[in-house]
């Protein structure tokens, strides 16, 4: 009976190890379409984890309330204090996102819901993270370009009405980008990968880059000056 408690023991042991393996694998690869984007974001804060953090980037979990209002903040080029009061009862004095909470609600770029909470930890769809950084754009006084035409996807229906300036402008600017099948896809949750994508695409319309995106992101990401 104590052998095969024993082996129990280690079986199980092998599988926590494995499954932590499998957790703890979250290392996004060199050859991911969002690499690049992945390292402008971390390299320059918009995205936790610092340059360098391609081990835990976890390219395809969803993007967060919080972790929006947290990258543009740092877009914009600020760090607020976390000893605020947000007005938000799921935000508490002092958390960790406090200050780029309150600060975003402060300049009209975020809002709660109507029982009084943020939802820091919900994840953003398409239509919501379009919406952000309209918002944002419109408050901080980043002109848009106009470089694409009027988008006509095959699911405009599906974009909630308060969503179809922001996705439009956003699409427009080169921000957004739609899918090979000419679908937005406005209810579906924004990855990682996602984010940072949009997120280098709007640093570089906020700095009126004269260069391609492609061009842009590995001018930053390898240090050479951009303009």
């Amino acid at each position: 009976m104590k052998t095969l408690k024993i082996m129990m023991i280690g079986i199980m042991a092998t599988l926590f190890s494995a499954a932590a393996l499998a957790v703890s694998s979250t290392a996004i690869s060199s050859d991911h379409w969002a690499i690049d984007y992945a390292d402008f974001t971390l390299n320059m804060g918009f995205i936790e984890g610092g340059a360098g953090a391609r081990s835990g980037f976890n390219e395809n979990t969803g993007f967060k309330r919080c972790e929006v209002v947290y990258a543009l903040a740092k877009v914009e080029g600020v760090s607020p204090s976390n000893n605020v009061n947000t007005g938000f009862s799921d935000v508490a004095y002092g958390s960790k996102y406090a200050g780029v909470i309150a600060w975003g609600a402060s300049k009209g770029i975020v809002s709660g819901n109507t029982d009084g909470t943020f939802d820091p930890d919900g994840i953003v769809n398409k239509e919501q993270f379009c919406a952000f950084l309209y918002r944002y754009c419109n408050k901080m006084g980043v002109s848009l370009p106009l470089t694409n035409s009027a988008p006509n996807f095959a699911d405009a229906s599906s974009i909630s009405s308060y969503a179809v300036p922001a996705v439009t402008a956003m699409y427009r600017a080169d921000i957004v980008h739609g899918f090979s099948d000419n679908t937005i896809r406005p209810k579906a949750s924004v990855t990682k990968a996602e984010a940072a994508n949009m997120l280098t695409n709007l640093h570089a319309v906020k700095n009126n880059s004269a260069y391609g995106i492609t061009v842009y992101i590995k001018k930053a990401v390898h240090g050479t000056p951009v303009t």
